[in-house]
């Protein structure tokens, strides 16, 4: 490492030069006064060379200008803030001693020079100065992966708005155009892109067809799954598909997309034709969604296979009589699967219970049970999950009425 020896004694360079060398220290630069050495640290003129300087030992009576501001100069230059300056002196009072650390001295040591001693105090502030330099260095490359990762993350964060933007022109943007039927939808995803998807769209004069389902995970992976899911059903519609061969459609597709990935699709498919008078549903894996026929109890409509993206299934829809008024609630797991308190999860019992509550009398379903969750907890929920639900709503009367008009 290089040493910048500052002394306007010609006795005392070659005594340094002796002592420093048996040290192993041969890297050495003589100067006699505080200019020589500016000019050496390029401080003299804006745009001078900077010689590499790991260590200075400056003496502190000099002509011009003496070694404790030289020392005071050098270290408020910002390049040689961590630049380590010993003084050598043979005034060792308490006032030069503070006057010199004051100004920024590392150390000192005291003339007549002895060899032991210079060497031990030299050796320390370098070896010092190694780890000084080492952890700089360490914190420079902390600093450029900290930023390449920041960057990394906000590129990230603008393909996932894309993808999340993407997303929901995905998801129906109005109801269908048929009479008797009402709609209402609740959406809110947990971060950028969503695992959940819903849908609803006719398949014909007088049936709807109602879509609701759930991809494990998050982010661009689910959403991707999502996307799938949705062309499927939507592809299915064309080509005039049943409810049971377009979920065998589906589930056949995922297995090969994600049969060897951890991911699967909890989905629940109905058919609401009013015109007969029936609904056909399928559950695969979804939890259970809420019938409510013309004011009779809610009846929970639990999972009747396996979630798609697992394995092979063949898929037999059950069929319900709908009377002229009633009520469907599809939902995911989001509006109940939270914490009220650490460690504790809602459950999906009680949020059943609060919903076959409500769902008869309630004219604003969907608001009331998240205020009965907060009247329940004394809090508003904290939902982690993303939040789907779809409350479908009939009257057989006014379809009758539509359709004859």
């Amino acid at each position: 490492m290089s040493i910048l020896i500052v002394d306007d004694s010609e006795f005392i360079h070659p005594q340094l030069k002796v002592f420093l060398a048996a040290g192993g220290h041969t890297d050495l630069v003589f100067t006699s006064s505080a200019a020589q050495a500016f000019d050496i640290l390029g401080m003299n003129e804006p745009g001078q060379p900077r010689q590499q300087i790991d260590l200075v030992l400056m003496d502190v009576v000099m002509p011009d200008m003496d070694g404790i501001t030289a020392t005071k100069r050098i270290k408020s230059d910002p390049t040689y803030a961590e630049l380590p300056v010993i003084i050598v002196t043979a005034d060792a009072s308490q006032e030069t001693l503070r006057s010199a650390f004051a100004a920024g001295a590392s150390d000192y040591i005291p003339k007549p020079l002895n060899k032991v001693e210079l060497l031990t105090r030299v050796d320390a502030v370098l070896r010092l100065k190694e780890e000084t330099n080492r952890r700089q260095q360490n914190e420079r490359k902390l600093e450029l992966l900290n930023q390449n990762l920041k960057e990394a993350f906000e590129r990230i964060a603008r393909e996932m708005d894309l993808v999340a933007k993407l997303q929901a022109k995905l998801l129906p943007s109005r109801s269908p155009r048929l009479p008797g039927i009402r709609l209402e939808t609740l959406y809110r995803p947990s971060g950028r892109a969503s695992g959940d998807y819903f849908d609803f769209f006719q398949t014909g004069p007088e049936t709807i067809r109602l879509v609701i389902a759930d991809v494990s995970g998050h982010g661009a992976q689910a959403a991707f799954i999502m996307a799938i899911v949705r062309t499927l059903f939507h592809a299915s519609v064309s080509t005039s598909m049943s409810l049971e061969a377009t979920m065998e459609l589906v589930n056949t597709h995922l297995c090969e997309t994600i049969g060897q990935e951890s991911d699967f699709v909890t989905i629940f498919a109905a058919d609401l034709n009013l015109a007969d008078g029936e609904m056909r549903y399928i559950n695969a894996g979804h939890c259970p969604c809420l019938l409510l026929n013309d004011g009779a109890q809610a009846e929970p409509l639990h999972s009747m296979h396996p979630p798609a993206g697992f394995v092979d299934a063949q898929y037999q829809a059950r069929t319900i009589s709908l009377k002229d008024k009633g009520q469907l609630f599809l939902f995911t797991d989001g509006l109940y699967e939270w914490q009220p308190e650490p460690g504790r999860v809602f459950g999906l019992e009680p949020f059943l219970l609060i919903c076959e509550e409500l769902l008869p009398r309630s004219e604003n379903f969907l608001d009331e049970v998240e205020q009965r969750l907060r009247t329940l907890t004394g809090r508003k929920p904290d939902f982690s999950d993303d939040l789907t639900a779809v409350l479908a709503s009939w009257d057989m009367a006014h379809f009758r009425a539509g359709a004859a008009g």
